[in-house]
């Protein structure tokens, strides 16, 4: 069985629609919030089902959000268990958190949950732009395209086997040399665009809750050294997203040619610094 903390738990989701600039094509349709309810809900029966070999809780809505696609999910024992039941909602998470950081062996443990989380981010970035979900424990995961594409990795080498990956996959901690070129504020957690200094390369990132507002929005649009959780999945040598813990200011000398080619994970470096080292953060 996974190892789950036997604590009772409430699962918080946000479905967010389209990017879109006008206010009313950003809500969520009726069609896609009862379909990922539902995807959610069948998520943590099998979720329960993975840690408590049988279905021990039953699911109330234990939040709903007047004016947005923003609702909870909370866990009750069933009457006359006979013992305490694991909490599905954290084990819902788990498996999703393993598989959004590249960690297919834990991710293992959870039986049927991946299929379930599968359906959950069906049509994403085509009928919703992306889905947070969070427990009190835990920060909030986004489970986008980018979640979807690891989804399908897990998935694929479950049922056709496993080969060893070409490159690196998991998580590091590293250091970009990098513009930030977007930032979007919707949400529990501030995503960005990171293009890669020297190349086109965009990577996903997210702002992790260390760093202001003000610092954000400051640095938008300048070439900077963003540092922390890089995760890898294998397939480049880039990383597929950035939890961005801390960023810095580059100054603007030098020429960033050796990016031209591809980057090795690990070896970055400032080519406006002396002896091209990474800046202490």
């Amino acid at each position: 069985m996974a190892n789950v903390e036997q604590t009772k738990q409430e699962i918080l989701v946000t479905i967010h629609g389209s990017k879109s600039a006008v206010e009313h094509e950003r809500l969520v349709p009726a069609n896609v919030f009862k379909a990922k309810f539902s995807s959610l809900l069948s998520a943590l029966v099998e979720a329960d089902k993975a840690v408590n070999h049988k279905t021990a809780h039953e699911f109330v809505v234990s939040h709903l959000k007047i004016g947005s696609a923003e609702f909870g999910l909370s866990e009750r024992p069933r009457p006359n268990l006979g013992f305490d039941p694991a909490s599905s909602a954290k084990a819902l998470y788990a498996c999703a958190d393993a598989i959004y950081r590249s960690n297919f062996d834990e991710a293992s443990k959870y039986g049927g949950v991946a299929e379930k989380l599968g359906a959950v981010v069906k049509g994403v970035e085509k009928k919703f732009e992306y889905i947070e979900i969070s427990t009190s424990q835990r920060t909030t995961l986004a489970l986008d395209a980018v979640f979807g594409k690891q989804i399908d990795r897990f998935l694929t080498e479950r049922s056709d086997g496993r080969l060893p990956p070409r490159y690196f996959r998991g998580q590091a901690s590293d250091a970009f040399d990098c513009l930030f070129m977007e930032l979007d504020y919707r949400g529990h957690m501030p995503r960005g665009i990171l293009v890669i200094t020297g190349t086109k390369i965009e990577v996903p990132c997210v702002f992790k809750s260390e760093i202001s507002e003000e610092q954000i929005k400051s640095l938008l649009k300048q070439r900077i050294w963003a540092f922390g959780d890089a995760i890898y999945d294998g397939e480049g040598q880039l990383p597929v997203r950035v939890e961005v813990a801390s960023m810095k200011s580059i100054n603007q000398t030098g020429t960033p040619s050796k990016w031209e080619g591809a980057m090795m994970p690990f070896e970055p470096s400032d080519w406006g610094a002396e002896n091209g080292t990474i800046p202490k953060q």
